[in-house]
């Protein structure tokens, strides 16, 4: 890792003699930013696997585009949680069976490649495999503009050509401690586990403020948040049309709240933690000691309580987040 004391939220709690700050940044950064070992790694390991799925893909006479999308393409992932998310680029056809022809592309997929691949589902089919000890998601999706989404899996390639557009390494780093920050806070995702704030959301909001610092400064000092990347907006029209205090404009798509996902009670979580870590920055608030529970006192307190537990088989098939918003 470069010098940390570039970072503009390192130079800020120096400027600022925060020593607690800074030296709370420096350590954390220490533990997300990989190394560059790691870094060949996962980007020896993420064109492998490209290629692999390209010739499935030619091995079945499917034409189509493979690209590498999400954190690890943008250089804002975390080095201790990396996943990998594959993009298969087909041109649209209007008049089939969009699940099934998909399915198609993703079985041919099964077919020659030697990954232990789940099938799951979304919007529509894609599959999961675990290879060398990572997650890897392959989803098909059409090669669509903006202005043409079909699904939510489209315009993937087109936030990560935004992001990279803006993209540099002390950028990555400040996104890197929003993001670390966020999952320590159990406000990180955009699922309907968390209804918190996504990956994207994160990437946005600091290349709007600038720096991590900055950013938890706006949350921590304001009810409602405006950010629109577009300049397409009045906060009054955009408050009308979006009904959410948090509202977060997809610099793809104008009429997208990329925070549309984030619920009240999380938003409020973020802005009552973020107060408290500019109060007094610990590294708890990004790595949080896990709580220690004994099965006795468990047991004690269920039957105190008199909770009935019923549990439930989940179908591996199905994502988690299908069940949570089931719950």
């Amino acid at each position: 890792m470069e010098n940390p004391k570039h970072l503009p939220s390192i130079r800020w709690a120096m400027e600022n003699n925060n020593t607690d700050l800074e030296n709370v940044l420096i350590y954390v950064l220490n533990k997300i930013v990989p190394n560059n070992a790691k870094v060949r790694e996962i980007y020896s390991l993420a064109e492998k696997i490209r290629k692999d799925i390209i010739m499935a893909l030619n091995k079945s006479g499917i034409e189509a585009d493979v690209a590498l999308e999400g954190s690890v393409a943008k250089g804002t992932w975390l080095s201790d949680d990396v996943d990998f998310d594959f993009f298969v680029l087909v041109d649209y056809r209007p008049n089939i069976d969009k699940d099934e022809y998909f399915l198609s592309i993703l079985n041919a997929i099964r077919r020659h490649l030697n990954y232990k691949f789940e099938l799951r589902y979304s919007e529509h089919p894609y599959l999961r495999a675990k290879i060398n000890g990572y997650e890897a998601d392959i989803a098909p999706a059409f090669k669509a503009s903006p202005s043409h989404i079909i699904s939510s899996f489209d315009r993937t390639p087109h936030h990560t050509k935004f992001v990279l557009s803006k993209m540099s390494p002390i950028l990555a780093n400040e996104i890197r401690l929003l993001k670390a920050f966020l999952r320590g806070i159990d406000t990180y995702g955009a699922e309907v586990k968390i209804g918190g704030l996504s990956g994207y959301a994160c990437e946005l909001l600091v290349i709007y403020f600038g720096s991590f610092i900055r950013t938890i400064q706006e949350f921590s000092k304001k009810p409602r948040i405006f950010v629109d990347l577009t300049s397409s907006w009045r906060p009054k029209d955009a408050a009308k049309k979006f009904k959410h205090n948090f509202i977060l404009i997809d610099p793809t798509d104008k009429n997208r709240n990329v925070a549309s996902a984030l619920r009240q009670t999380t938003w409020s979580r973020i802005q009552l933690l973020s107060k408290l870590f500019l109060e007094k920055p610990t590294t708890e608030f990004f790595f949080p000691k896990k709580p220690t529970v004994k099965s006795s006192e468990l047991k004690e307190a269920i039957q105190n309580r008199q909770i009935s537990l019923i549990i439930l088989q989940k179908n591996e098939a199905i994502p988690a987040d299908v069940y949570w918003g089931q719950t």
